[in-house]
This record gives C-alpha cells, structure tokens and sequence, in this order.
C-alpha cells in the first residue's frame, strides 16, 4: 500500500482520488462524458460554495482560487496546504446540474470510459460558516487534548459505518479512553492514546500518522504478518527480518515459474503482470498491485490506455488456453478504473457487479456496472486464487470477476478491507484515515470486515507451512483448472 502526497484532503484508495468513482456506472442523466474542460480561469457559473457530498468537505471557488475546507459540527477550518491554486490546477473538468444546485468536478479526463462517472459530487450552499478558522495553525484548539480527541471520534462518528460489522464497541472505547485525557497531554502522548483506542478494530484503510512517527499506525494487517514474525524468531538463517522476507517472497515466485510449460513467466505493464502457461495448457496471471503500469509514470487516462493495450497483447497469446488461473495472492490494492480495465476483458457482457455508498451521503447506493472492453475477452473458465492478503483495489477486482459466470473464485477468504480511504488532516500535523464506504455484491452481501470468501476453499499461505503451503495452493488451482471443477 502506498501513501501518495497527492492525495492530500480527499477520500482516496491507496492509489487515487474517490478510485470507486471510476467504476462504470448506470446514471444516464450525466449530460458529458467527462464534464466540460475547465480553463484556467474558474466560470462564474461555478462560483461559490459547495460541500462534497461523500466525505462532507467544504469548497469555496473563485475566479483563480479554490479553498478547501475540513468540515464537521466541532470546527470547520482551512486546509491550507490545499487551498489557494486555481481550481484547474486540481480538477480537469466539471459540470452542473439541477438548475445549478450540483456541481461534478473530475480530475482525471477518461473520455467516455466508465461512463463518465470518475467525479466528485458538490451541492451548492449559501456561504461558509461564520465561524470558520482561516489561519488553524494558530487555533490553540488543537493544542488542547480532549478538542482533539473529540475531533478524531467525531470523524469515526460520521464517517465509519463498520463497526458492528467488525464487532467493535465504538461507544465503549470511547468513553474508556476519555478518561485518560489530561490538560498536559503531549501530541505524542495523544498520538499513543488514539492508536490504542483503535487497536483491535481490524481494518487496514484505519490509520494515524503523526510528526512524531517513523510508521504509521494501522489498525489491521494481513495474517501473514504475523505468520512472517513467528516464522523469522524460529529461524536462524537470517539476521534482518526483511531479509528473511524477501526470501520467502523470492521462493514463493520461483515455485509458479517451476509449473510452467518453459520454466519461466513473461512480465507485462512495467513488470505489474507476471504471466506465461502452465502444464496442461492452462494460462498464468499474477497481479501483485493495481497501479504503475507504465515506467514513465503517466496520467492516470494515458496509463489506462496503456494498461488496456498490454492487457491485450497478454490475452491474445493466452486466449487458446483451456482455462487461466488469475492469482491475485499477493495483491496489495491499486485503483478502481484499473480494476474496472482488467474486469472488462474477462466480461461476457454487461453486467451489474457491485453497488457502493458513502457513510454521510444521504441518497440510494450506485450501481456499478463492467462490460467487454479492448480487443479480446477471455470468457472460458477463470480461477481467482486469493489470500488475506488480498485488499483494496484487489478485492473490487474480486468482486467484479465473481459476477460473470465462467469465473471461480478459489484459495482463501480476502481481507474485507474494500473501501477507500478517507483522509483528514489536523494542523497539529496528526493525520488520519478510514474506511468511509460500504460496498455491495448484487445479492446485497457486503464484504467489509469478513472478506470475500471463495467458493472453493484451500490454504494458500499457512502458518504451520509457510514455505510450502503456496505451491501447494498453485497446484491445487492448476488442478481444478484441469478436471475443468
């Protein structure tokens, strides 16, 4: 998972701004593909005030400024590393609608893909609140420790719909921790208190970070985390515990190029995709992350292009195989319209795939649909191979797979961590993030903090077996793909 500086203020996977906004989706009343071109000088029609309705941020436009704000029923203060470039510098296009009361803003022109639904969505309001903090950083609030700790839990309040679902007594933690406030509580003894009163809740897009801190803190992991810290203090070969790491992680890659028809994988889109033929005729591809696809690191609409053309180029040479095994393992997450793209050439039609809503935003969920793209699709039976391990952006790309019909999802359940992250920032320098989002199978199942279970299950990284438990898992799934199970 990565940490862009980019993304500073908005609601973001761990690779893009409102990524789940990407995703094709059913709203025939948007009027432009990607909104009208914004010059550089905002229109007037445009100008104002505008809250965003997913994440409740504020947005105050001008002819060449637009100012961000942090909002909630505490404070609403200036994010002021944000603020104070002309709109155009941040967004690439917009457009109104209802007579002018909403404003969609994209950043990222995709043309006609995904419908034209990669945007954020304002409605217009009268005028900032009076008591807006222009200068926060010198607001002695948030040098006081309990407005703080009421800033953060106001956050969780609002914004975090998981709690039950991660069988987290929200209320309780809260009141506990209160208690230990005081008046000469330092940041970085605040910092302590909010990780311990997260701690347990499970969920990986939950995170603090601080001045004070080499690591963020994170509320959840994957298994195999702690599988590696167990294995590393038995072992004697290996100093580092990285080292230790990146062996294992080397072994693990050797053990799918050992089934390969010539002993090795071919690489595509900047070494992202590793792929080639197993015994039997049965095609490979492992994904490892949803992001950087290209070397030159491109804009976000030129990479996608690229990622389309290589997947392609990929499923050409694999498209006489009797099935593929698609291992996302290892795949630590990246961003939806990458997902949406890759789906796509495994679509055998247009079809309903996931359905997504914001915790704050009082309005019926949206349909997301994925269709047949690019040159080729492969529609004979696919295997999925997941772990734990399998998060973000890898889960959606689950989600999406598992809705057409030649496709199994096999291996173990996935992290249950699917939402994107949603970013607020103090200017005490204590920044936070959380899981904001709900999302949805077609049956109406929601995966968040169970993960996606497959419907054939078997280990892939075990504890008790940890150097040989992959394979095993590789040569299980080549079986299945096999006997055609």
């Amino acid at each position: 998972m990565c940490f862009p500086a980019n993304r500073i203020f908005f609601a973001s996977r761990c690779a893009g701004f409102l990524a789940v906004a990407a995703l094709s989706c059913l709203f025939p009343s948007l009027g432009f593909a990607s909104g009208i071109p914004l010059p550089a000088e905002a229109p007037v029609e445009i100008h104002g005030c505008w809250q965003q309705l997913d994440d409740g941020r504020l947005l105050e436009i001008s002819k060449d400024s637009a100012d961000f704000f942090h909002h909630s029923q505490l404070v609403t203060y200036k994010a002021t590393p944000a603020s104070g470039l002309p709109l155009a510098e941040s967004y690439s296009s917009y457009e109104l609608k209802n007579a002018g009361a909403t404003l969609l803003l994209w950043r990222d022109d995709y043309g006609d893909k995904f419908d034209g639904f990669y945007h954020e969505e304002f409605r217009r309001i009268d005028h900032l609140p009076e008591s807006v903090v222009l200068e926060p950083e010198t607001d002695a609030r948030f040098s006081d420790p309990k407005f703080v700790f009421d800033l953060v839990c106001e956050q969780f309040d609002v914004h975090f719909p998981h709690f039950e679902r991660r069988q987290f007594d929200w209320e309780s933690r809260k009141r506990k921790f209160r208690q230990q406030l005081t008046d000469e509580m330092s940041l970085a003894q605040l910092d302590e208190l909010l990780c311990q009163m997260l701690k347990g809740l499970g969920d990986s897009h939950t995170r603090i970070y601080s001045e004070g801190r080499d690591r963020p803190f994170k509320s959840g992991e994957a298994k195999i985390v702690g599988y590696f810290d167990s294995a590393f203090a038995q072992q004697t070969e290996f100093a580092e515990r990285g080292d230790f790491v990146r062996a294992w992680a080397k072994q693990m890659k050797s053990s799918a190029e050992a089934l390969a028809e010539d002993r090795s994988l071919k690489t595509a889109a900047n070494g992202r995709f590793r792929w080639g033929v197993f015994q039997g005729n049965v095609g490979y591809i492992e994904l490892e992350t949803i992001t950087g696809f290209h070397p030159s690191g491109l804009k976000r609409p030129e990479e996608i292009e690229f990622l389309g053309s290589e997947l392609d180029r990929m499923l050409f040479e694999l498209k006489d195989c009797r099935a593929i095994i698609f291992d996302l393992s290892f795949n630590g997450g990246g961003y939806d319209p990458a997902s949406w793209v890759i789906a796509s050439r495994f679509a055998d039609r247009r079809r309903h795939v996931l359905s997504f809503n914001a915790a704050q935003r009082n309005t019926p969920s949206r349909k997301c649909f994925v269709g047949p793209a690019g040159e080729i699709q492969f529609t004979k039976p696919v295997y999925v191979l997941t772990t734990n391990g399998t998060v973000s952006s890898g889960e959606i790309l689950v989600m999406m797979l598992k809705a057409f019909p030649h496709v199994t999802h096999v291996g173990e359940t996935t992290r249950g961590c699917l939402s994107s992250f949603l970013n607020k920032w103090m200017p005490n320098g204590l920044h936070i993030t959380l899981s904001n989002e709900t999302y949805a199978a077609p049956d109406g199942s929601v995966y968040e903090g169970v993960g996606i279970s497959p419907e054939i299950e078997f280990p892939v990284f075990s504890e008790e077996s940890l150097f040989d438990s992959y394979p095993a898992a590789l040569k299980k799934a080549l079986q299945l793909a096999m006997n055609g199970e």
